[in-house]
């Protein structure tokens, strides 16, 4: 019973219910529906879009360095940054392959506030990529923020991590910004989950242990109105957003 608990507490408060009866979630303004948790079913068959580990070909290629590495970033003021590592293999496959805040934090959802600075973000994304085998081939920051001077220094988040090389021994991080059309992102995502009920192959898939970009694949959305007549929001506005940005 506390295992549960513990477990639930994890969960937005709209879909505990869910949760706990096992009755599905509505898709009411989710962006993503095609987006499906799960892997493979016994026979091999790919029923979703969160494999537990790369095989066959991706393993291989994996092995050999035979994949671009992109590193995506989207910076906040006092929430933590979201960070995300995404896999591209010769077929064109793409698979997230690592991210921060990693399972040794709360998700991603349930933090309010991050007292790293940008020397933290340098120092962790090195490590990451250590632990990955190979630096990112090409690194983008949200064309936004990343780009918006402080009103204290002046400086961007982009230019900040351009000069956390400073010092001679070590060299920053240069981030480059992509496009930032939200209607095209949605289209491209869309047609990279493919659709498995339908028998369409995805081309995107997420690693199971990269659990705010399984959150944010499954919950983006528009913001409902609370008075259900209404639908939703005449003004959209997009919920969990962070994780399912750097995809986009």
């Amino acid at each position: 019973h506390a295992s549960f608990e513990a477990m639930w507490r994890d969960f937005d408060e709209s879909e505990l219910p869910a949760r706990q009866s096992g009755e599905p979630l509505s898709l009411s303004g989710r962006i993503f529906k095609p987006y499906r948790t799960g892997y493979a079913d016994a026979a091999g068959k790919i029923i979703g879009h969160e494999p537990e580990r790369l095989e066959g070909y991706y393993a291989e290629c994996w092995a050999k360095k035979k994949f671009t590495l992109y590193n995506v970033v989207d910076p906040h003021d006092r929430r933590p940054f979201a960070v995300g590592w995404l896999g591209v293999f010769p077929n064109e496959d793409a698979f997230v392959v690592a991210e921060w805040p990693d399972g040794r934090y709360r998700p991603f959802h349930k933090m309010s506030s991050c007292a790293w600075q940008i020397a933290d973000y340098v120092r962790m994304i090195r490590k990451t990529e250590a632990a990955l085998g190979k630096p990112a081939d090409v690194r983008l920051i949200d064309p936004n923020f990343g780009n918006a001077p402080k009103a204290t220094t002046k400086t961007t988040t982009a230019q900040e991590f351009a000069d956390a090389g400073n010092d001679p021994d070590k060299q920053g991080l240069h981030f480059l910004f992509p496009p930032n059309s939200i209607e095209d992102g949605h289209l491209a995502v869309k047609n990279l989950l493919g659709n498995v009920q339908a028998g369409i192959r995805p081309k995107l898939y997420v690693m199971a242990h990269c659990k705010n970009h399984s959150f944010a694949m499954t919950h983006y959305g528009y913001k409902e109105h609370r008075d259900e007549s209404k639908g939703l929001s005449v003004t959209p506005e997009l919920m969990h957003k962070d994780f399912a940005d750097l995809i986009r």
